[in-house]
């Protein structure tokens, strides 16, 4: 799933208003998980269009995927 977070991200880039790429990378993201990404891309997407249809659905998994706590990165202590 990474290679594809990567690709959606290059798209979102070519063309940040594309609805359906914002929604790929947040797909793609969560199936790697990796909310963070996820987040973002959704709360871009409702940027974009304020008025989606599935707005209501968009703010629940925002809300959701928030909670989650992602892995992170922390020094190791070892030697």
């Amino acid at each position: 799933f990474g290679g594809a977070v990567t690709a959606y991200q290059k798209a979102t880039k070519l063309r940040p208003r594309n609805a359906t790429y914002l929604q790929e990378l947040a797909t793609a993201a969560t199936n790697a998980g990796n909310n963070k990404v996820a987040v973002k891309a959704l709360r871009t997407y409702l940027k974009v269009y304020p008025n989606a249809p599935l707005k209501s659905q968009i703010e629940q998994q925002i809300k959701a995927l928030s909670k989650q706590t992602t892995p992170t990165v922390q020094s190791g202590g070892g030697g």
